[in-house]
């Protein structure tokens, strides 16, 4: 998900995801765009509005799938991450 420029991701287990908690102690990731691959660090998202951006976000990308209930509930929001390059 990207919101004002910044690539984003969401746990749909919020915090206690484990991918979640890998990202989060330093572990290798990345993304892939097409045939390019862009090595990411991730920062959990601690601003309000930011995770309410991010929520609307996914609301307009992913609108009627059965998979955005998993994302948008509020118990999810503390799995919000930040993806920025390496």
């Amino acid at each position: 998900m990207v919101e004002g420029g910044r690539g984003h991701a969401r746990s749909t287990k919020g915090a206690r995801g484990a991918w979640y908690r890998e990202l989060l102690a330093g572990h290798d990731a990345a993304l892939h765009l097409g045939a390019e691959r862009l090595p990411v660090c991730a920062s959990a998202v601690g601003d309000a509005d930011e995770v309410v951006r991010v929520t609307e976000a996914f609301r307009r990308k992913y609108g009627r799938s059965p998979y955005l209930d998993g994302v948008v509930k509020p118990e999810r929001f503390g799995g919000t991450l930040r993806l920025e390059p390496r």
